[in-house]
């Protein structure tokens, strides 16, 4: 009986490695089925979204950007209601990927722009 008691626990131990191993590949694959997209509005200081703009494309970050790993879009718009406003819609394959970028020099180089041209930051995550 205690041999049946081994084999048993050898083929429970062997199950639950294997769920383990499939539940890991289905989140591998939901992430990826189901990338990570942000919307992020920038409200810019009176009069200063063009020298936002323009600071950020001389710097090359969305260039930059888009050329990172698991980026699928980085993209800048502006509000034709508000001149103020900026909306950023950034799309990566996953969160850990978008996470990796907030770390680059150019995310370092893109905080000091916002530090002289934006009031207020806003982050939906869709």
């Amino acid at each position: 009986m205690g041999k049946g008691v081994g084999i048993i626990g050898d083929l429970l131990d062997k199950h639950v490695r294997f769920v383990s191993v499939l539940t890991k590949r289905k989140e591998r694959e939901q992430d990826t089925a189901h990338p990570l997209t942000l919307h992020i509005t920038y409200t810019a200081f009176p009069g200063k979204r063009n020298v936002f703009l323009q600071a950020v494309q001389e710097a090359r970050i969305p260039e930059i950007t888009r050329q990172e790993a698991g980026c699928l879009q980085y993209d800048y718009c502006v509000s034709e209601e508000n001149p103020d406003q900026i909306l950023l819609t950034e799309q990566w394959t996953t969160e850990a990927q978008q996470q990796a970028h907030l770390k680059q020099p150019h995310m370092q180089r893109q905080q000091q722009i916002k530090q002289t041209c934006i009031a207020k930051t806003t982050v939906e995550k869709c």
